[in-house]
């Protein structure tokens, strides 16, 4: 039987797409849709030993990328994280070559905790945490 696919959040310009249920403990990722074509995709992955931490990763096409659909997935994803799945901390790692992607996370409210390795951390918390 095929699984049905279940619009979780519409912002102006996309969509976020699940296409099976959350499953506590597991990595949950999102399509990202822009009308009829498919822009990326976006995924939470809860920390082991943390649960109520986890990172975000997302992923936008080239030919979508400069145009708002990564900031706009986040900030759905940020709210469905933090008023319905429970979690408390989100971080995310990004290439310190990678301005776009910072520019991302910043404008959606992640601040800068560490560099490593050519890797910048973000972190951002639920508010009233």
């Amino acid at each position: 039987m095929a699984e049905v696919e279940k619009i979780i959040a519409v912002g102006e310009k996309v969509q976020l797409r699940q296409l099976r249920p959350a499953v506590l403990g597991e990595t949950v990722t999102f399509e990202i849709w822009n009308g009829k074509q498919m822009a990326g995709m976006i995924s939470l992955t809860p920390e082991k030993y943390a649960p109520k931490k986890a990172q975000v990763g997302y992923f936008v096409g080239e030919d979508f990328r400069r145009r708002g659909y990564a900031t706009e997935a986040l900030e759905l994803l940020t709210g469905l994280a933090f008023a319905r799945l429970g979690y408390e901390i989100l971080w995310a790692e990004v290439n310190e070559l990678n301005p776009g992607s910072m520019g991302v996370l910043e404008r959606g409210g992640f601040v800068k905790r560490e560099r490593y390795n050519g890797q910048v951390r973000f972190e951002l918390s639920r508010p009233g945490v």
